[in-house]
C-alpha cells in the first residue's frame, strides 16, 4: 500500500547509521517487524520491546512509515502482563535484582522481565512518546486503558523528568 508507494523512492543507504529517508525506513520496518516477530515467538518479549524501541522513526517524513513501526511497538508491548510492566519479578512473584533479570540464559519463565527497568534511558522516553502517540490516535478506549500501567512505571522508575523529556523534544516517533 502507501508503504511500497515510498519505498520506490529510492535514497542512498548508509550501512550501519540511522535510515534518512522513507525507504530506508520502509527497509527498517520491513527487518524490525520481522525480528519483533520472531523474538516474540521466543518468548523473548523484553528483547523485543527493547528492539522496537532503539531506533524511533524521528527522521522519517510520511505519517504512514511511522504509523507502520508504531504498530511494531504496540505489537511488542501487548506481549507483557501488567506485572511485567513495572518491576523485574521472579517465577514466584517476588522482586528480583536488575542484574538477575538481565541474565540472558535463564530459561523461559524463569523471570518476568521488568519491562521498563531494564530499557535504556532512551528507549524509557521513546516508550513514553509513543505512549502519548497512542493516547492522541484514538484507539479503543480498552486499549488506551492498557496504556497507563506504562505511564505509571515510567514516572515511577525515571521520576517526572521523562515526561517532559518526551514533550518538549521536538522529534516525535
Amino acid at each position: 500500500g502507501a508503504l511500497h508507494r515510498f519505498a520506490k523512492q529510492g535514497c542512498a543507504a548508509q550501512i550501519g547509521l540511522m535510515p534518512e529517508c522513507d525507504a530506508e525506513w520502509i527497509a527498517h520496518y520491513t527487518r524490525l517487524n520481522e525480528t519483533i516477530a520472531g523474538l516474540l515467538q521466543q518468548q523473548k518479549p523484553h528483547d523485543a520491546l527493547t528492539e522496537a524501541l532503539r531506533n524511533p522513526p524521528y527522521s522519517a517524513g510520511e505519517k504512514a512509515v511511522k504509523d507502520q513501526i508504531a504498530q511494531v511497538v504496540l505489537k511488542a508491548m501487548g506481549a507483557f502482563r501488567e506485572a511485567d510492566v513495572k518491576s523485574p519479578r521472579d517465577g514466584w512473584g517476588r522482586s528480583s535484582t536488575r542484574f538477575a533479570c538481565a541474565f540472558s540464559g535463564a530459561p523461559v519463565g524463569y523471570f518476568l522481565t521488568g519491562a521498563v527497568a531494564l530499557l535504556g534511558e532512551d528507549e524509557q522516553v521513546a516508550l513514553m512518546k509513543y505512549l502519548y502517540r497512542f493516547w492522541e490516535s484514538g484507539l479503543p478506549a480498552r486499549q488506551n486503558a492498557s496504556f497507563f500501567p506504562w505511564h505509571s512505571a515510567l514516572v515511577e522508575r525515571c521520576g517526572h523528568g521523562v515526561i517532559g523529556r518526551a514533550i518538549y523534544d521536538r522529534r516525535w516517533p
